[in-house]
């Protein structure tokens, strides 16, 4: 299915999807498949206001082809796709940013399916049964079937107009924009559903008390609980703080009212032309939430950083082999036209001001300032790499992002598809706030 409308003013990219040739047919019926039938999941698609504000229930069906002779022999799961994998990627996928058409969004399943899983072939029918119409229907449903280009009747990666397609409807239009190819990965040890944060689709708005749907909201497992945020009295800025424990006794965090904060030491050499840049903002060493505030509030009154928004607030599991408390992580972002050096310098130096150490290679620490991306800009310096390298995979980066920036990309790719793909790695939205000075 073609857009020529959707092609000429978003930024497409290239799908991992190709059209069915008629040697495709032979080829699935040589292969076994797979059905999941009716995945429900609460939306908010439509043309009409009162489906972006209210929702309303949508069901997916899925159908996969693929060779499942060593599955059945070897009764093991890594040799097959997790159909419960798959069905927490669909729900993630619908719930994602809101768009007009059922088309875009079975377009959105299906690639998202096919970036993750090594499937042959797939079709996606999307249903609608609560659609706004002036007729009685029971159900309105679009079906799209497609074959990976991993296939063995893949004609290499040639495509035609038709088919590229932009996943998020909301990604303007970029010429520097290059596509990142993610690779597919088989399936997990265990089939236990995996669990789906509910901060994936930040931008959805919740579900009305007063409407009753059949559909149950989503909830956060219980392999998601995140213990709470110790509580704590208010920290106003200047009040001493107890240092990291390979620091001795306490240190104070500076004062965000200090004339001292501005200018903080380090170059600065304007000139080059404004562009977005993003910030990812991290603590686990309380308090946590005034080391992120500090982080903000230092970077927004450095010269030369302008208009300045910063994400909710979510609190992530660490990551790596050392076992440590949970962080608190924000995306911070801005518009600069300070060269990307001195904008990762100015982090340290903030990084520095509030105390950081670093004694322990991705041990504790009071604050984290990665520096993410400066527009489409790409470096590949000993101390900076832009865009950073572990970005795409960090979801502590990518789903604060999204909430703020549902359109954002990263290296050419949606940050919702991205995100999509980090699904295991657990997230949850607090009600703490930050805000820009």
């Amino acid at each position: 299915m073609a857009y020529p409308t959707l092609m000429t003013r978003h930024r497409m990219v290239v799908m991992p999807s190709r059209p069915l040739i008629p040697a495709d047919l032979d080829r699935m019926g040589t292969l076994d498949t797979m059905n999941i039938v009716g995945i429900e999941v609460w939306a908010y698609h439509g043309v009409f206001a009162r489906e972006r504000q209210e929702g309303q229930p949508f069901r997916v069906d899925v159908t996969w082809w693929q060779d499942m002779l060593q599955a059945s022999r070897t009764d093991d799961l890594v040799n097959t796709i997790d159909y419960g994998q798959v069905s927490d990627l669909v729900v993630a996928s619908v719930e994602g940013t809101p768009v007009d058409l059922i088309e875009t969004v079975a377009y959105r399943v299906r690639e998202t399916l096919l970036n993750r899983f090594p499937m042959e072939y797939v079709r996606i029918s999307i249903h609608k049964p609560q659609a706004p119409l002036s007729v009685s229907v029971t159900d309105v449903l679009v079906t799209t079937t497609a074959a990976s280009r991993t296939t063995p009747n893949s004609p290499g990666l040639v495509h035609a107009a038709s088919d590229v397609l932009p996943p998020n409807p909301s990604v303007p239009s970029s010429p520097s924009d290059t596509a990142v190819p993610v690779q597919p990965v088989s399936g997990s040890a265990s089939r236990s559903v995996l669990p789906v944060s509910s901060s994936v689709s930040p931008t959805v708005p919740p579900r009305p008390a007063s409407v009753s749907p059949t559909v149950p909201p989503r909830t956060v497992s219980s392999s998601q609980t995140v213990p709470p945020r110790p509580a704590s009295a208010a920290v106003s800025p200047g009040v001493a703080l107890r240092s990291p424990a390979s620091s001795p006794g306490p240190a104070p965090l500076p004062n965000l009212s200090s004339p001292d904060l501005a200018p903080l030491p380090g170059p600065l050499s304007p000139g080059h032309t404004p562009r977005s840049v993003v910030f990812s903002l991290g603590s686990n060493i309380e308090p946590r939430l005034d080391y992120l505030q500090f982080a903000v509030s230092a970077l927004a009154a450095t010269p030369g950083i302008e208009q300045a928004r910063v994400s909710p607030v979510y609190d992530t599991v660490a990551q790596g082999e050392i076992k440590q408390e949970n962080f608190l992580n924000a995306i911070l972002l801005v518009h600069s036209d300070l060269p990307a050096p001195d904008l990762l310098h100015r982090a340290l130096t903030i990084e520095s001001r509030a105390h950081r150490t670093r004694h322990v290679a991705g041990g504790p620490r009071t604050l984290d300032i990665d520096l993410v991306c400066a527009g489409t800009e790409v470096w590949t310096q000993p101390d900076l790499i832009l865009p950073h390298p572990r970005a795409a995979n960090r979801a502590f980066v990518l789903v604060p992002w999204l909430a703020l920036d549902p359109s954002a990309t990263l290296a050419g790719t949606p940050v919702s598809l991205l995100a999509a793909q980090v699904l295991d790695q657990e997230t949850q939205l607090l009600d703490d706030k930050l805000f820009v000075p």
